[in-house]
């Protein structure tokens, strides 16, 4: 893009020309930031001023600077990180290549990265990157949008990082992937088993695989959280939710393509967490939700108590027996969730009114379900935080709201005020 000019073009034209004294490329330099510009192209203008110039805070400055093949190396392979493609068209740089095999080890990584991520980079160049003992390089092959065919290439490194760097980047093809699947390295392995993009046959190759690490990942892929899935990942789903490994059954228990009859093996394992993730699943069997709503563990039986089935409406018949099962519980966090649920039946909520605890009281004070009468009843509790939300709930009647108007409390009075159904007499000012 050519930059409007507010110089003298007879400036322009000394600051660019090689004939231009040292001194009066400086002072030009100095002057102004175009002429500064002008200057930074200049490949007779001196070291010292390309240094100087490489600090200058306008970005076109330094990016002439990296493309002038008088800077210093330093200089320009530290500004290769920001102008990566004006560093590999610099000639200098191809001699410094030359003139010092190890260059590229030496790079400094920032810079090394911007390099393989640059359009212009050669394969060359993304092979020594890659030879460099970092362990960045990893990430780096992950992130870069590197051409398939190179990736396909970098598949057979020496280098574990860069296998394991290409079995990470999403761009990876086939043919790289059918390789790393039998990659030597357990690590690798792994990260292939995470590719999102990896087809079924090489995920049933994966399933297969010697490590149980690797065999746990293939099962935690997308692909077999989908439906339908192949009958072979059913069956790694079945073999895996007889693992030893906590984890590893855990992730079956969330599963969505589990089957049922692994599901029933999982809601009696001895670990109280993989019964919750059983526990958490939506569709979860009604057998199921009520052999866990008994479960020993209060988390398990929480996790029921919250369940969605339990929230539709309306409800079937056994669905309302669970919720009075769990409103015996010991737990008041389950009797909580009992009393606020909308099915809840106001014959269960008669009960919970009356419960032990003030914040199941509270509770079943807000529910809409609760009838009248125990809402006069919660009316006279002790604990202003009940009063407050049988002030606030619909099927109050005025005449207690009435009462409620004088209480002292003035969360209560907020209640009271807040009661479509409170007559403005009964309000206070």
């Amino acid at each position: 893009m050519t930059i409007p000019s507010s110089q003298p073009p007879n400036l322009e034209q000394e600051a660019r020309s090689k004939s231009t004294p040292r001194d009066r490329l400086i002072q030009l330099a100095r002057q102004s930031t175009q002429l500064a510009r002008q200057v930074a192209q200049n490949p007779h203008a001196p070291t010292q001023l390309l240094e100087e110039l490489s600090r200058s805070r306008d970005r076109v400055t330094r990016q002439q600077v990296t493309a002038n093949p008088n800077t210093p190396a330093e200089i320009l392979l530290a500004l290769g990180e920001e102008f990566p493609a004006e560093l590999l068209e610099n000639p200098v740089f191809s001699l410094l290549l030359l003139e010092h095999p190890d260059l590229i080890q030496q790079l400094p990584e920032r810079t090394a990265f911007s390099i393989l991520d640059c359009p212009k980079v050669t394969f060359s160049l993304v092979e020594q990157i890659a030879n460099r003992p970092s362990q960045w390089i990893r990430s780096a092959i992950a992130d870069c949008d590197l051409p398939i065919e190179w990736l396909d290439k970098l598949a057979q490194s020496k280098h574990s990082r860069v296998r394991y760097g290409v079995a990470q980047n999403p761009n990876t093809p086939v043919t790289a992937l059918e390789k790393l699947v039998v990659d030597r390295d357990e690590d690798v392995r792994v990260t292939v088993a995470l590719h999102p993009y990896l087809p079924y046959p090489l995920l049933e190759q994966l399933a297969r695989d010697k490590s149980a690490n690797v065999r746990f990942r293939t099962a935690e892929h997308p692909k077999l959280k989908l439906s339908p899935v192949p009958q072979w990942a059913i069956k790694l789903l079945v073999e895996l939710a007889q693992s030893d490994r906590l984890v590893v059954r855990h992730s079956i228990a969330r599963n969505p393509n589990t089957p049922v009859a692994t599901l029933e093996q999982l809601a009696v394992d001895s670990d109280k967490d993989v019964r919750v993730a059983v526990a958490e699943r939506p569709n979860l069997p009604h057998h199921l939700l009520e052999q866990l709503a008994t479960d020993r563990s209060e988390e398990v039986r929480l996790r029921i108590a919250k369940h969605p089935k339990l929230k539709l409406s309306p409800l079937e018949p056994r669905t309302v027996q669970l919720l009075v099962e769990l409103a015996q519980s010991e737990s008041s966090d389950v009797r909580e969730v009992v009393a606020q649920n909308p099915n809840t039946p106001a014959y269960l909520l008669q009960q919970l009114v009356r419960d032990s605890k003030m914040r199941v009281r509270a509770i079943a004070a807000r529910n809409p379900n609760t009838a009248p009468a125990n809402l006069e009843e919660l009316a006279s509790d002790r604990h202003k935080s009940v009063r407050e939300q049988v002030a606030r709930n619909p099927n109050t009647s005025p005449s207690i709201l009435e009462l409620l108007s004088q209480d002292s409390h003035l969360e209560v009075l907020r209640g009271v005020a807040a009661n479509s159904k409170t007559p403005p007499s009964h309000l206070q000012d």
